[in-house]
């Protein structure tokens, strides 16, 4: 059963592209990533900031901790929202003169950081995010500016009657490292 399994993955990896685009981390260095977003449909802020590091040439892979609160536009009101624990995969599609074009998915967990109608503070669910297309521009070197507009749905009741919060989203980043 094992033999199968580390055959797939060795044929996989055989066909993946070797070289690494250029600019990207030929290694498994890290990278510093810092980001913030607002959402206008269901109105929220988004502030995170995490690691990221680039295992094989157009795969990265994340893990950020994202403060995510939420906002009442009719009163004006905030309430604490969520905080989350987020892993990512990033798949680089191409780079072209300095920008990249990226495919990112989030998966992680979400705490509430407030009480809601059925949903207690401090209640533990799903983090699910998906941005389909991105562009990171190289403004210096080693240094990106990602524009990526994204949705996410912090679930942090699953028991019951799951309490989701859908996002669309616009964030700005900053990832910078060797």
């Amino acid at each position: 059963m094992k033999r199968p399994l580390l055959l797939w993955f060795g044929l996989v990896a055989a066909a993946l592209p070797s070289a690494a685009p250029a600019g990207t981390p030929e290694t498994f260095a890290p990278r510093l990533h810092v980001a913030a977003g607002a959402s206008l449909d269901r109105s929220a802020l988004s502030v995170d900031a995490g690691v990221r590091w680039a295992p094989l040439a157009h795969l990265a892979l994340g893990v950020d901790l994202e403060f995510n609160p939420w906002i009442d536009l009719l009163s004006g009101s905030f309430a604490p929202g969520v905080l989350s624990l987020v892993g990512s995969g990033i798949y680089r599609w191409t780079q072209v003169e300095g920008v990249e074009l990226r495919t990112t998915v989030n998966l992680g967990t979400s705490l509430l950081l407030f009480s809601a109608v059925g949903a207690p503070r401090g209640s533990v669910g799903a983090y699910l995010g998906l941005g389909a297309l991105s562009a990171a521009v190289r403004v210096a070197p080693g240094t990106w500016l990602e524009f990526k507009p994204d949705m996410v749905v912090p679930v942090p009741q699953l028991r019951g009657t799951p309490f989701a919060y859908r996002q669309y989203r616009l964030m700005v980043g900053l990832e910078w490292g060797p």
